[in-house]
């Protein structure tokens, strides 16, 4: 497990450092006292782990920015504030850390992060075996793929709204839910991706990423950092990570539609 924190306080982190790297399946531990620095590391090395201090500002910019990546750690939560606990969890942390931190407790940590991390494991090996059944299934002959539907139909508290596949700039996946990225609004949709994608049309919407598929017609422009990030912007502003299996498909959508055709056959070189 690699883990990487943000922590302000030397001594603090020195001592969090202390702990993890004693634990047999942590491999690496790196710890950060500026959010940028911290982020520049989890795209070069994409975590498993990320502990964030609480009680500050920054680990909901650091969170925000991470997952606009694609990157997605599992997050633990540390504060010195016992209250935190019950927000930590609503925000979607793994786990919640008490300082000082007892040794005992992050082991619990610990082994609840390994189990989260071979569950999500185990699901993205069953997801890619679906997806190529799928494919398998669907290349035997027509009338075997679902007809795509014209609209969605999301519940929101009190109201139920009509969403037109048009106005879906982009789709992101959310365990077991997804968010519908619209212009000016999200709207979260309880659907699994393969579900979701079997209902999209397949002319217009195009999956560049494990957790995200993209209206082709919102495409602007393709992106790189300097860490061979690869990353779409939509028209809306969004940015969207390329996955590396995915990337053939976006270079072939790229190569016949675009007038950027050598480009486009680059980015399809990368993933090779």
């Amino acid at each position: 497990m690699r883990v990487i924190a943000y922590e302000p306080s030397i001594s603090q982190a020195q001592h969090l450092r202390d702990l993890l790297t004693s634990f047999p399946n942590v491999r690496s531990v790196e710890c950060h006292r500026s959010g940028r620095a911290l982020i520049e590391a989890c795209l070069e090395h994409n975590p498993d782990a990320l502990f964030l201090d609480a009680d500050g500002f920054e680990f909901e910019r650091i969170t925000r920015e991470l997952h606009e990546k694609g990157v997605r750690p599992l997050i633990v939560l540390c504060s010195n504030l016992p209250e935190m606990a019950a927000p930590a969890y609503d925000m979607g942390a793994a786990d919640f850390v008490l300082r000082p931190v007892n040794p005992i407790r992050l082991e619990e940590t610990v082994r609840r992060l390994d189990t989260q991390l071979r569950e999500r494991e185990a699901a993205s090996r069953i997801e890619v075996m679906t997806e190529t059944i799928e494919a398998l299934r669907q290349s035997r002959g027509p009338g075997s793929s679902s007809t795509p539907f014209k609209d969605f139909w999301i519940k929101q508290r009190n109201e139920i709204i009509r969403v037109p596949q048009s106005e879906i700039i982009w789709i992101e996946a959310a365990r077991g839910y997804v968010y519908f990225h619209l212009q000016h609004r999200q709207l979260l949709h309880r659907i699994s991706m393969r579900e979701l994608e079997a209902s999209l049309d397949p002319s217009v919407f195009l999956r560049i990423h494990r957790s995200g598929i993209i209206n082709t017609r919102a495409l602007t422009k393709t992106l790189s950092d300097k860490h061979g990030v690869y990353a779409v912007e939509l028209n809306n502003g969004s940015k969207v990570r390329i996955g590396r299996k995915y990337r053939p498909a976006l270079t072939e959508f790229m190569v016949g539609f675009s007038p950027a055709a050598n480009e486009a056959r680059s980015l399809g070189t990368e993933a090779a």
